[in-house]
């Protein structure tokens, strides 16, 4: 809730509201022979600052007195009360036809004046006479400000070093001045955290939402390394809520570390996709964005190899990534992982976007052997392919299943038939299909190529 308020409307020439009894419509009212009929004398309140919420209450008075005149101005009584929404309507049926009045609205909030119009002429009759009303948190009483909360925050700039996991605590207090604060507070203003543990980037924003409207504050911040110890603090600062541009100017007052020589960075690179077998991974690093990336480490390819170097210096920052190589070109890279060293389990992931050709061969069987009862043992031959290190295969009873086997398979090597011995019921229907890979430890079909034709087959042979 903004504000509880009461607002009037003066009739009056210029300063401040001094009306001079409680009486209405006392301003020169009474017909006489030379006075015209009564008319009327409308507008609207404008407000031009703050604006009342719904269910805020107060008082809106009109004043007016006969222009050109020092009379005090006196309240009238309206037909058309204002009431407190913005370009609320008020109306004065009791105006004298032909004169020029001075109109004053007068705004109060728990019987305190919180603002006043300025003063508009209006000549009777006359309509759209605007009175607006500054409304600001300063002139509320205490206990309408207190009812809003209001934001406080801005930007936190960090200067110097700051150790990776820094954090950020923002404290505020009442300022001195304010005759709301108690006599211990005057002194010695009282700081309370009010953001706590944020994450340090240059130019991160901070916000409090809790403020209370228009009262000022002392906001200061302070900076703690990643073991607790207090390493930097802001110059107190006076702001006024609601404001969302009070900057915090931090200089850290811890230095680098000074740089220990070999170090050791290390991880794993892991392979999304298939790869050729004579493909390799160079792992490359650099100071973090200085100059280009230095290769430290080169393996042949193969799935979450692990990784090390060891000449790193220690407290410096360092990009690193991994790249996949095939016979001297690029296939494929990591994103870039950001680290201090030294740093261990550095994982870095490379989704190798290699496609394959499907199969074209179906697989054979090549051997029913009966067993007892109705149950053979069946020998199914899925032919080589090429650059293939691994085959994916599926043996169903319906196409496509893979309801009696359904995994990779490593052929003896690379290139090589794959044959597989099962057990199955005689004179059932079987059906059988492969996918190939030349990733040897590939583990999901995403790095395998596209099923071959499936080939149906029983026991014993027809």
């Amino acid at each position: 809730m903004f504000f509880s308020f009461v607002a009037v409307v003066l009739l009056a020439g210029c300063g401040s509201v001094h009306p001079s009894n409680n009486n209405t419509d006392n301003v020169n009212t009474k017909k006489t022979a030379e006075s015209k009929a009564f008319t009327k004398i409308s507008g609207t309140i404008l407000f031009t600052g703050l604006a009342p919420d719904p269910g805020d209450t107060g008082v809106i008075t009109i004043f007016m007195r006969k222009h050109g005149t020092d009379d005090l101005f006196t309240p009238v009584k309206l037909s058309t009360k204002p009431t407190l929404v913005n370009n609320s309507p008020w109306v004065w049926d009791k105006a004298v036809s032909g004169i020029v009045y001075d109109v004053q609205a007068n705004l109060k909030v728990n019987n305190k004046e919180v603002a006043i119009s300025e003063i508009k002429s209006a000549s009777a009759p006359a309509s759209d006479v605007e009175l607006p009303l500054q409304v600001t948190w300063s002139n509320l009483p205490l206990e309408g400000r207190e009812k809003s909360f209001q934001k406080i925050g801005g930007d936190i700039k960090v200067s110097g070093y700051v150790p990776e996991g820094s954090k950020v605590t923002i404290y505020t207090a009442k300022a001195r001045d304010n005759s709301e604060l108690q006599p211990e507070e005057v002194d010695n203003p009282i700081f309370t955290a009010v953001v706590k543990n944020v994450s340090i980037t240059n130019n991160k924003k901070w916000y409090w939402d809790e403020a209370l409207g228009k009262i000022d504050y002392l906001v200061k911040s302070e900076l703690f390394a990643p073991n607790g110890d207090k390493i930097g603090i802001s110059d107190i600062i006076r702001a006024t809520a609601p404001n969302e541009d009070t900057v915090m100017n931090i200089t850290s007052t811890t230095s680098a570390p000074v740089p220990v020589e070999n170090v050791a960075l290390s991880g794993t690179v892991h392979l999304d996709g298939s790869y050729k077998k004579d493909s390799k991974i160079i792992v490359s690093v650099r100071a973090n964005g200085v100059g280009g990336f230095d290769e430290v480490a080169s393996f042949s390819a193969e799935s979450d190899r692990e990784w090390e170097w060891t000449k790193a210096k220690g407290g410096i920052e360092y990009d690193v990534r991994a790249t996949l190589m095939q016979k001297g070109e690029e296939i494929a890279k990591s994103s870039q992982k950001h680290t201090y060293a030294p740093a261990e389990n550095i994982k870095l992931k490379i989704d190798t976007g290699m496609d394959l050709d499907d199969p074209t061969e179906k697989p054979y069987l090549i051997e029913c052997k009966k067993r007892d009862g109705k149950k053979y043992d069946a020998k199914i031959t899925f032919p080589g392919i090429g650059d293939a290190r691994a085959y994916w295969v599926k043996v169903g009873t319906s196409k496509h299943s893979g309801n009696r086997f359904n995994e990779a398979e490593k052929p003896d090597n690379t290139g090589d038939d794959l044959t597989i011995k099962m057990r199955v019921d005689k004179n059932k229907d079987y059906y059988a299909e492969y996918a190939y890979s030349y990733c040897r430890d590939c583990e999901t079909l995403d790095s395998f190529s596209d099923f071959s034709p499936h080939v149906k087959f029983s026991c014993p042979e027809e």
